[in-house]
């Protein structure tokens, strides 16, 4: 592998974001790399030190919470949630089930319900409201509902914040001392912050700081550096102990959170999903990871365990992020024969039983329209105006000029109609009309 350092400079610099940094992990040992700018009005520059927000990439630690539970008996995987939350919500789907969204909940509402302790709850309680997706089992969709209720399981029981129990079972055996998700911890570090980047190279920040605790467990709060996340994935790569020996899982906690328990029918982003991590073959390795994004910046982290191998990404830069990945693990994995997950190219398919397909899809938030003309699948949905959609197979397609993130799957059958469409490969909504 060429200077790791060379490597993210050049990432950066092609894929224009503001700030990234990346590390990489091969038998115990870390390099890290960070370039560009923290935060452009202050001129804060990108660091190993800094901490990056990495967005759904948390789901990775708030399962571990969970298992941490799950280990010593204080929590049951298979045991419908309300046994633990009944008195708020009586759901009927279980812990494996929400971990690797396959709970029937729908993604979530994205309002800011406060900064406080008791946040959790108030997303919670608000979430109950919504209608089900589907029954518990019955299809998979992601759903930052379905973790934000394990992590609040994870405060009832324990009878503290959720904040605190991470900290407490699973940064601080870790190691992980650049991760924080409490505000009043963060001021103590350099922190960089979000960047839009216009297509004429003009750089705003994006304002303001977003820092939801209602959603903390699905990802809104943690920020922790490129290096603590490679230090992450060092734990799963060890059967959970730390670099120094600290024991944060059990073996058998690892192994459940690397078994995959349902078929991502999208694919693209991921084939199986797990117990937290999604899991995908690159080439002839198995990989497990996560990424994740929201407003101030971005994040993607990936282990091969017959490599000994993890790779850490992390930017400022939601909207070019990915771009900057994928240049990142071009340039690292090319030495260890790794392959990258490639688009999947869209083919003529006759045949395809369209009107089965077209219809009405809808979540409490958003509702889209898919319409049947002639042997073409079109969209329609707010921001798109008839985009057409090219066939993979019968039942999955692509934006015509989309990336993998794009891809669109229809499922279920009732009346030869299908039940339920993934949205950017992964956001579930059920049929309507």
């Amino acid at each position: 592998m060429q200077d790791l350092q060379a490597i993210v400079d050049e990432a950066v610099a092609r894929s224009g974001v503001v700030g990234a940094g990346a590390a990489v992990l091969n038998r115990g040992d870390i390099v890290e790399a960070v370039s560009g700018t923290a935060n452009v009005a202050t001129g804060l520059p990108a660091t190993p030190d800094t901490l990056f927000q990495i967005g759904s990439t948390t789901k990775l630690h708030n399962a571990a919470l969970v298992m941490s539970l799950v280990e010593r008996g204080e929590l049951d995987l298979d045991v419908p949630v309300s046994a633990y939350i009944g008195d708020v919500w009586p759901l009927e789907a279980t812990l494996r089930q929400l971990l690797s969204h396959t709970g029937g909940l729908e993604g979530g509402p994205k309002a800011d319900l406060g900064d406080g302790a008791g946040s959790v709850e108030r997303f919670v309680i608000e979430s109950r409201e919504r209608q089900p997706l589907a029954k518990p089992g019955e299809v998979f969709s992601y759903s930052n509902i379905g973790i934000v209720v394990t992590g609040y399981v994870v405060e009832r029981v324990l009878g503290q914040i959720w904040d605190d129990a991470l900290r407490e079972r699973i940064l601080e055996p870790a190691g992980l001392e650049r991760s924080v998700t409490l505000l009043k911890e963060l001021v103590y570090h350099p922190v960089a912050v979000g960047h839009a980047v216009g297509e004429d190279g003009a750089v705003d920040l994006l304002r303001p700081f977003s820092f939801g605790r209602c959603r903390a467990p699905a990802g809104s709060t943690l920020c922790t550096s490129v290096g603590d996340l490679a230090r992450w994935a060092a734990v799963f790569l060890a059967g959970g102990a730390s670099s120094s020996g600290t024991r944060v899982l059990d073996p058998s906690s690892v192994d459940a959170m690397h078994e995959p328990q349902v078929d991502v029918p999208a694919r693209g982003i991921a084939e199986q999903w797990c117990p937290g991590p999604f899991t995908n073959a690159l080439g002839a390795y198995a990989s497990w990871g996560h990424a994740g994004g929201n407003f101030g910046g971005g994040s993607h982290l990936f282990w091969v365990p017959e490599l000994d191998l993890a790779i850490a990404t992390a930017s400022n830069t939601p909207g070019r992020i990915r771009g900057f990945e994928r240049i990142v693990h071009e340039a690292v994995l090319e030495p260890f024969g790794v392959q990258l997950l490639q688009p999947e190219v869209p083919r003529p398919i006759e045949g395809i039983d369209l009107d089965a397909l077209a219809g009405v899809y809808a979540t409490t938030d958003v509702e889209v329209t898919f319409e049947a003309a002639g042997d073409r699948l079109r969209l329609r949905a707010p921001g798109f105006d008839g985009v057409e959609l090219l066939p993979l197979d019968d039942r999955r397609f692509r934006h015509a000029e989309g990336s993998v993130w794009d891809t669109v799957a229809f499922l279920g059958d009732e009346g030869g109609k299908a039940t339920h469409v993934l949205m950017k490969a992964v956001n579930g909504l059920r049929r309507v009309a």
